[in-house]
């Protein structure tokens, strides 16, 4: 867990100097450019089966970032927040390309440690499938706490399986990642 600096306080008769200032906003300014709590997962060599017509975790295999300790490889299907406070949450899920129609959908979710999952108010997005590969990405601004577990899930309902899509030769967002970033408390 990374420990969020608190502001200096400054009390009358204090005199205001360079080292005062430099001790006191040092912590703060450093916490902000190089140890914000952030996690950037994405599937590297192992494809996620998206069950019909039931929702599905996504399972990740590598981590780009991970600057709190957010992702263990013992439990690829989500995220443990460490920091509590507010985060831009990002799933991409891509869906492989398949000889079937129907609907794609993609979500995230949450969990209060082991418990019950649950959808992400907002955080849903579900198009009509061709036949090619088809990439949904979800947003959302929430406030984790500690212990929390976030979730990137895909549905689908085109009577088979559909894996995820590893072609990310050309460009990175043609993958499947979850990416959260914290913003604040």
């Amino acid at each position: 867990m990374v420990a969020v600096p608190a502001p200096p306080t400054f009390t009358d008769g204090v005199m205001i100097t360079a080292a005062n200032l430099n001790a006191a906003l040092q912590a703060p300014c450093d916490f902000l450019v190089n140890t914000r709590p952030h996690a950037f997962v994405r599937q590297l060599s192992a494809t996620s089966a998206i069950t019909n017509a039931l929702w599905t975790s996504v399972v990740w295999d590598f981590e780009d970032v991970d600057t709190d300790t957010m992702f263990a490889s013992g439990t690829p299907s989500y995220c443990t927040i460490t920091t509590t406070g507010y985060y831009l949450i990002t799933g991409h899920l891509n869906y492989d390309n398949t000889s079937t129609a129907n609907s794609r959908m993609a979500r995230l979710a949450s969990s209060v440690g082991a418990g019950a999952i649950s959808i992400i108010p907002g955080a849903v997005e579900a198009v009509p499938a061709t036949t090619v590969a088809t990439g949904l990405c979800v947003t959302a601004i929430r406030l984790c706490t500690a212990g929390d577990r976030i979730y990137l899930q895909g549905y689908q309902d085109s009577g088979i399986t559909v894996n995820t899509n590893l072609n990310y030769a050309f460009f990175r967002n043609e993958t499947s990642y979850l990416d959260l970033i914290w913003i604040g408390k």
